[in-house]
């Protein structure tokens, strides 16, 4: 068996191939992987109740960083205590970054070096979305898997323009390794009051649609 840094434990892999089965250390408890994980994109999976995701055995929800930086805003999250006490979630929380959510966006977008800017569908304010503030969003929702932010495109762009995507992404994904990096130096508020190690950042495979 063989235990990375990130607390990722291979317990075993197929013959023929890189499939393998593992374990994942996370802050509310051991992922069994692969996974298969409900989706509750604003804090909830809908038409569920948390005691039935248990009795599920789900291990693991997705939540979506996009969506919870609108509403309810990571300042309600950070206050309550992170999304967990938020939704009365006792396992592991993995937060989408948000770069999906913004291709996907039906009104107008901007996307730069600095971060993708889009109007609010909640209060139709203009906001930046950056790796910095998508870290510091996910810091305060308190996900125990944070993802990098990335520029996602169609699958149908040509190849320039998937490369230069995928070379966007990369520099994102440093700036957000950089951001977190920052943030634990400077020790956050829920990690402080919990007593919890720093939250796992994963980076995007990148390549289109």
């Amino acid at each position: 068996m063989n235990i990375s840094r990130s607390g990722f434990r291979r317990v075993a892999t197929a013959c023929g191939s890189g499939a393998r089965a593992g374990i994942l250390e996370t802050l509310h408890g051991p992922v069994l992987t692969p996974v298969f994980m409900p989706v509750g994109t604003q804090a909830t999976v809908k038409a569920q109740l948390p005691q039935t995701l248990l009795d599920s055995g789900a291990q693991v929800l997705l939540a979506n960083t996009y969506h919870l930086l609108l509403r309810p805003g990571p300042e309600v999250l950070r206050h309550v205590g992170g999304i967990h006490r938020f939704m009365s979630w006792p396992r592991a929380v993995l937060t989408d970054s948000g770069g999906y959510q913004v291709f996907s966006l039906p009104g107008a977008r901007t996307v730069s070096e600095e971060g993708a800017a889009f109007r609010s569908y909640v209060d139709h304010k203009t906001v930046l979305l950056s790796p910095e503030s998508s870290i510091a969003t996910q810091i305060a929702i308190g996900a125990d898997i944070m993802m990098a932010f990335d520029h996602c495109v169609a699958s149908t762009v040509d190849l320039a323009t998937a490369r230069a995507a995928a070379d966007l992404t990369a520099r994102w994904a440093l700036r957000c390794l950089q951001a977190r990096e920052a943030a634990n130096a400077r020790g956050q508020p829920l990690q402080k009051a919990q007593g919890q190690s720093p939250q796992a950042l994963f980076g995007i495979v990148q390549g289109a649609l």
